[in-house]
């Protein structure tokens, strides 16, 4: 038997959450304001990565901004995206848009209808503490029951996730992530 320490929890010193922004969902505002209102421990800031072309997504942004209730250090930043080349994902373009601008230690990804509950993430980043991981991600969990189609998707996705992402890594390294938060 062996007394080692245990390491010192890594803790970085800001996050910076991409959020690529796409107008259009009824329950945008909601997302982004819980996010923001959340307490997330650590100086955080907000790129949200908008369509030059999406007005909606805009006042998405202007909404939730109005009505979170700001934890911390916080700081929201706009990032205007032009329209990507052919044949490139909007997303990920948006994505390597939001990284010139990001200044934290820790890059979050953050899909604009994800909300991620502040207690949860100091567990994921303390992950990252580790020298053999060098990303962590989270499984979906779909809440909106609104209708039917709704419903559907949160069943489909509920009942899915863990079976797609976990079961294989035992074996091998992961060959996919869930994009909605890495």
């Amino acid at each position: 038997f062996r007394n080692f320490a245990a390491p010192e929890p890594w803790k970085p010193g800001r996050l910076s959450f991409l959020a690529p922004i796409v107008g259009g969902d009824p329950h945008l505002v909601d997302s982004l304001r819980e996010n923001l209102s959340q307490d997330f421990g650590l100086p955080c800031e907000f790129l949200y990565l908008l369509d030059e072309d999406d007005p909606e997504g805009a006042r998405a942004v202007d909404e939730a901004e109005r009505c979170a209730i700001l934890q911390g250090d916080v700081a929201i930043r706009r990032i205007p995206c032009p329209p990507p080349p052919d044949r490139v994902s909007p997303k990920m373009f948006k994505l390597v848009q939001g990284l010139e601008h990001a200044t934290g230690d820790v890059i979050v990804v953050l899909d604009d209808d994800t909300v991620l509950d502040g207690r949860d993430l100091p567990e994921c980043l303390s992950f990252l503490g580790r020298a053999e991981v060098g990303l962590v991600f989270g499984l979906p969990y779909y809440a909106s029951f609104d209708n039917f189609w709704s419903s559907l998707i949160a069943y489909f996705v509920n009942s899915h996730a863990l079976m797609t992402y976990l079961p294989y890594v035992r074996r091998a390294e992961p060959v996919t992530i869930n994009g909605m938060f890495y």
